[in-house]
């Protein structure tokens, strides 16, 4: 598939983040559902190592991830998450972008 790159601060969308999540076993499907349909969010990754889902999510501003983490754990019962601030893309999109990277997997 083709994807295009969007810088969302230029849309606008200043609050960019990563948030992994724990929930209960019972409600990780219907969790999984929400994500996956909500507007806000960019990616969604079903992960471990004591986690249930790794979401990247975009919002304008913070107080906008605020709300959504609050009615995120007023709806499902999150037993951990971890917020991670973006501050700055190092690099994205990347893998086999170098001819010489498809000649090395090739041989």
């Amino acid at each position: 598939k083709h994807t295009s790159l969007l810088d969302f601060s230029t849309l606008g969308f200043m609050t960019w983040v990563m948030v992994a999540v724990k929930s209960d076993r019972e409600q990780r499907q219907e969790l999984g559902s929400d994500l996956s349909k909500h507007t806000n969010i960019n990616s969604l990754f079903k992960i471990n190592n004591g986690y249930d889902f790794l979401i990247e999510g975009v919002f304008r501003h913070i107080k906008d991830l605020e709300d959504f983490m609050e009615t995120l754990e007023t709806k499902f019962n999150i037993k951990e998450k971890q917020v991670f601030y973006l501050i700055n893309e190092l690099k994205r999109e990347s893998f086999l972008e170098d001819p010489s990277s498809i000649d090395f997997i090739l041989n």
